[in-house]
């Protein structure tokens, strides 16, 4: 008897540690999946992070747009065109193109309207019956459409320059790394002696400058300091004004340079990220202007640049490696879209702005409403939404 009591005791006893044991995984588990509840409630308050590829609302992003006698027209991330005044920013309403979905548009020498659809069509816009001629079709993606001064078309595709004239395309091999990436829309333009400058931006991996001679058909490279992103080119005067912009994890920064008529290169404005220790002994960061866009204006002989920071502009024959040199003309509007949440300078190569005179500039970002600078700090901002 006392051997099955001994027997029973010890079952007792192994069923009760067995009991507890149990116990701490169940407790274990349970706080398991209310950590792993919570940090998916955590996910869903933050903010919304968007994605190049994913965008919410295709109808709310901007992507470029142009300047016809009063009205701008501003062209969306889904091939649709939206109609402005010039003067105050107003909703115009016009069933231009409405059939169509575009990828790009420009004006060329002659002042016509040219755009490119989502089939690599390039349109001509026929202003008296108010419809768009498709004057020619690419087999490539085509990025954009600049014009020499004879107005003749070349086209910037996924495979490099073609020239439309002759249905040829022109690529180029880098010699070196992958800062030539046909793969992203470049910024390009065509310059006074025909020569097409196209400049790359792969975000961290850097970027690189190119320059086609559209008479010897030849491309021609740089090497100073010019393999960092680059967001825009412009002409001023007899030079060329190279802008760059560079943003990662929250370190900003960005820079101008000058090309002169010998294709000589130097740097006439920086702007870079740094780290200090203020008076109190605190860590301090100076986050540079990450410069998006460049815009040259003749009458005043002024660079303008739009950065996180605002828009300035400062005179070409001043020192502009100074930064007392330049002048805050417009302090960026902090939008919130009810749908998007902005986030600021999601991708910097979105930013545009267009300089028509020291009164007039127009300007948009991926999420902002479009901008109109009427002189005197009054701005005029139309929302993306109806």
């Amino acid at each position: 008897m006392k051997f099955v009591y001994s027997i029973y005791s010890e079952y007792k006893c192994m069923r009760e540690k067995m009991k507890k044991t149990l116990t701490k995984i169940l407790l274990l588990f349970s706080i398991f999946c209310i950590t792993v509840s919570c940090e998916k409630e955590k996910e869903n308050e933050k903010p919304l992070r968007l994605k190049l590829d994913e965008p919410p609302d295709l109808e709310l992003l901007n992507q470029e747009f142009i300047v016809d006698n009063n009205l701008i027209w501003l062209l969306r991330k889904n091939g649709k065109i939206w109609f402005y005044s010039l003067e105050d920013g107003t909703l115009i309403d016009t069933n231009i193109g409405i059939n169509y979905r575009f990828t790009s548009i420009t004006k060329d020498r002659q002042n016509n309207i040219v755009a490119c659809d989502a089939s690599n069509n390039i349109c001509y816009f026929n202003r008296k019956n108010k419809n768009w001629d498709i004057v020619y079709k690419s087999q490539y993606k085509v990025f954009g459409i600049t014009f020499d001064t004879n107005n003749k078309y070349y086209l910037i595709t996924n495979k490099g320059i073609e020239d439309i004239e002759i249905n040829k395309i022109y690529s180029h091999k880098p010699d070196y790394g992958d800062q030539f990436d046909w793969y992203n829309k470049p910024a390009f333009i065509t310059d006074s002696q025909n020569n097409i400058w196209v400049g790359f931006d792969n975000g961290e991996w850097g970027g690189g400058l190119l320059l086609f001679d559209t008479k010897k058909k030849k491309y021609h490279t740089f090497s100073h300091n010019l393999y960092n992103p680059i967001t825009s080119i412009v002409q001023g005067n007899n030079n060329i004004y190279v802008s760059f912009g560079s943003r990662h994890e929250g370190m900003f920064s960005g820079s101008i340079v000058e090309i002169n008529i010998k294709l000589k290169a130097r740097t006439i404005f920086e702007s870079n990220y740094s780290r200090y220790i203020d008076s109190d002994g605190n860590p301090k960061a100076n986050k540079g202007d990450c410069i998006s866009c460049i815009c040259y204006e003749q009458t005043e002989n002024c660079l303008y640049y739009y950065s996180q920071k605002g828009i300035f502009k400062g005179n070409i024959n001043s020192d502009l490696s100074n930064k007392n040199y330049w002048t805050k003309i417009i302090k960026l509007f902090p939008f919130k879209s009810k749908r998007v949440i902005r986030i600021a300078l999601w991708n910097i190569s979105e930013c545009k702005m267009l300089v028509l005179n020291p009164n007039k500039i127009i300007f948009i970002s991926l999420f902002n409403p479009l901008g109109v600078y009427n002189g005197n700090n009054q701005i005029i901002y139309s929302r993306t939404e109806n």
